[in-house]
């Protein structure tokens, strides 16, 4: 006697399924995941991007670094009259080479 598998028909008017806890609690990161596909590329791609796992960590670190923290400085800001009016320079202040003179006669536009 062979046992024939017959394909389930969509039935308009049966009753919603019941979602368990477990269905929603492991369905929520993958809504998340897919929430963030839509984002800009430009907020969500770290400085260096890897290929693999490592890439795909990278990604979902600094994606969430920059929602959780996304209202809040990421340095220290301090005032004007914080910052000192001569702060030393260490080496070179004003290079001899033709290339960086000619930058400064320029005013350093483009």
């Amino acid at each position: 006697m062979s046992k024939t598998k017959t394909m389930p028909t969509l039935d308009l008017g049966a009753r919603p399924r019941r979602v368990s806890r477990r269905t929603l609690l492991s369905s929520v990161p993958a809504l998340g995941g897919l929430l963030l596909t839509g984002c800009s590329r430009d907020t969500f791609v770290p400085p260096m991007v890897r290929g693999g796992l490592i890439g795909i960590a990278d990604v979902l670190t600094m994606s969430t670094n920059r929602l959780l923290l996304s209202g809040q400085p990421l340095a220290r800001e301090y005032q004007p009259s914080d910052i000192a009016p001569d702060f030393p320079t260490w080496g070179q202040t004003n290079p001899r080479d033709e290339k960086y003179q000619r930058m400064l006669r320029a005013g350093f536009a483009d």
